[in-house]
């Protein structure tokens, strides 16, 4: 077997080296432009440090006990700054969408919120946090297959705000120990609000993407620990926690879901 052996004059060498400087320049050129546009954009740049991944792994850990209360509270407060540095200015009018596709307020669990229980929740508690902070909203579906009893259709969950995804879990299975099963976590900027959907069976979003109120984020399901018995109504559980200097307090949106599903 020959190697194939070329002679290229040295002419051509100053001219290659030339173009290869000048393609190098302007590459560096284009990424420089890539990275401010991102910036501009609110969408953390590749290679840097994306807040939304970080606040991924991080709220991963917290549910599944895997740092100290203290530690994950400190982490938490340092994502929250650097989530609004990068999208706080993405905002530019306050919007909101009932958070069940073609559901209303008649559909909250409890009567008239009382299903919103914040006493003995603690989101640092991860998996095995007490109260039930959330309103769970629920359709039709007596043969628990996630179809509307009526459509025999999909039911989609709705963004509530404007926000970027910055948490889910995918994949959920009977066995696992995991109360919400599929879920998807938006952060408001403008509100500084981290909304919870729980439940769910299929998720459209991705970790770091933008979404705007009333944005699908996918369809109820029956995933999670106490959702996936046929015992549970199928239903959307819908949380919003308060950063509050990183207290993550439980936030009551039972007004507003009131007004978004007047119908």
């Amino acid at each position: 077997m020959f190697a194939a052996v070329f002679l290229v004059p040295s002419g051509c060498i100053w001219q290659l080296c030339s173009r290869r400087k000048v393609f190098l320049a302007g590459v560096r050129g284009f990424l420089l432009g890539l990275v401010c546009l991102l910036a501009e954009l609110g969408q953390p740049a590749l290679g840097l440090s994306d807040p939304c991944q970080e606040w991924n792994r991080l709220q991963a850990l917290v549910r599944d006990g895997g740092l100290s209360a203290g530690e994950a509270r400190q982490k938490v407060v340092e994502l929250h700054w650097e989530l609004l540095e990068t999208f706080g200015k993405r905002e530019h009018a306050h919007r909101a969408a009932f958070p069940l596709e073609g559901g209303s307020w008649r559909d909250l669990g409890g009567k008239a919120g009382s299903g919103f229980v914040a006493k003995g929740y603690d989101f640092y508690q991860g998996n095995r946090h007490g109260g039930h902070p959330a309103h769970d909203i629920f359709f039709p579906d007596r043969d628990r297959d996630s179809l509307h009893d009526r459509t025999g259709r999909p039911v989609g969950v709705l963004a509530f705000l404007p926000g970027v995804v910055v948490g889910l879990n995918v994949g959920w299975e009977p066995n696992s120990q995991i109360r919400g099963g599929n879920y998807v976590w938006v952060f408001s900027p403008s509100m500084e609000l981290y909304c919870y959907y729980a439940h769910l069976k299929d998720v459209f979003v991705q970790v770091g993407e933008w979404v705007e109120a009333g944005q699908r984020l996918g369809t109820v399901g029956r995933t999670g620990k106490n959702a996936h018995p046929s015992r549970s109504p199928t239903h959307l559980h819908f949380m919003c926690l308060s950063f509050d200097q990183g207290g993550m307090s439980p936030y009551d949106p039972y007004k507003e879901l009131v007004q978004l599903g007047g119908r």
